[in-house]
């Protein structure tokens, strides 16, 4: 995180602070959620082909890119707002809770 911080275009100041949080943020702040989806099962249970799902989603990535640069959309990234967990369409799973 250091590094990507250090390589970001953000004004010197800004870069300063979020490394001082970096470096003195609590280690659960770092902790990823690690999620299994299965995008065909999303695809059947929305009736709308994953192609066109992955478009929506591709979109969605770039509208908050654009929102907040200087982060960089990577390939195979995507932003899925609307995942379900009840009735019978469980569209994920929780692996690894943060």
């Amino acid at each position: 995180m250091l590094r990507s911080i250090g390589s970001s275009s953000l004004p010197g100041g800004d870069a300063h602070n979020l490394k001082a949080h970096v470096t003195t943020a609590a280690l659960v702040e770092f902790r990823s959620e690690v999620w299994r989806l299965d995008l065909n099962k999303i695809s059947i249970n929305r009736g709308v082909p994953l192609n066109v799902l992955k478009t929506d989603w591709r979109n969605n990535a770039q509208n908050e890119i654009t929102k907040h640069p200087p982060q960089v959309l990577q390939p195979d990234e995507y932003l899925i707002q609307d995942l379900q967990q009840t009735g019978q369409n469980v569209e994920y799973e929780l692996i690894i809770e943060g």
